[in-house]
């Protein structure tokens, strides 16, 4: 549930920069971020690292 509504609020946020800055822009920043979280989740050493690391995962998730 917390999930889904946090993916929604980005949603929403994320619609509103992409159409104050460039859609492009926001795309790419989002799919940076994915990137940097998947490798946090792959280099992980302990659960709490890898619970930060997937939040930032899908907090750019496409």
């Amino acid at each position: 549930m917390v999930d889904a509504l946090a993916l929604a609020s980005l949603m929403l946020t994320s619609g509103t920069a992409g159409d104050r800055y460039a859609h492009k822009r926001v795309v790419l920043t989002g799919l940076a971020v994915f990137g940097a979280g998947t490798l946090g989740c792959g280099l992980a050493q302990r659960c709490a690292t890898s619970c930060g690391a997937h939040g930032c995962r899908r907090a750019g998730d496409p």
